[in-house]
């Protein structure tokens, strides 16, 4: 089967913590058994207090995002660089055994619930077609979290999704 993908949706962060959610075009995501979700850090910050945590999202119809991927935390003291890149890959499956904590959760966007633990996946039925207002609108997104100890943090990464079409 061919592959197809998505991406790059690239981010550059410069200095500060914050919280950036990059939407992943209104893509019908819901035809693959598998997706491959795949992060690529090029540059991080200056010191071990600085932080990147990297989620894929995904959105039902109650329009809550949820965590399906929490990548490796990447530490601002790490040196990737463009020809030393640190790649990190997740597999997220819509069918298959599941654990007992995938079968029954809550939305990480939901009052209560909480985030994924790092280097960790939930999987579970990918969703299909978004509709926001009558107009269509993404059921993915890519939330970069950056915690900058000192004001000085600055993250360059892409982030891919390559998955098999259906024929």
């Amino acid at each position: 089967m061919p592959t197809a993908s998505v991406g790059p949706i690239s981010f550059d962060t410069g200095a500060g913590s914050q919280t950036l959610n990059t939407e992943v075009g209104p893509l019908d995501l819901s035809y693959p058994d598998v997706l491959k979700w795949i992060l690529k850090v090029t540059k991080a910050a200056e010191d071990a207090g600085d932080t990147l945590n990297v989620y894929i999202q995904s959105r039902g119809r109650d329009g809550v995002w949820h965590d399906r991927v929490s990548f490796t935390q990447i530490l601002g003291s790490a040196s990737p660089a463009a020809a030393t890149p640190e790649i990190l890959e997740a597999v997220l499956q819509k069918m298959g055994s599941f654990s007992d904590d995938e079968e029954e959760s809550e939305p990480s966007g939901s009052t209560g619930a909480s985030r994924l633990t790092t280097g960790t996946v939930r999987n579970g039925p990918f969703p299909g077609k978004y509709y926001e207002n009558g107009a269509r609108a993404s059921a993915w997104r890519v939330q970069a979290v950056i915690v900058d100890a000192d004001n000085d943090a600055d993250f360059e990464f892409e982030v891919y999704c390559e998955y098999d079409e259906v024929q």
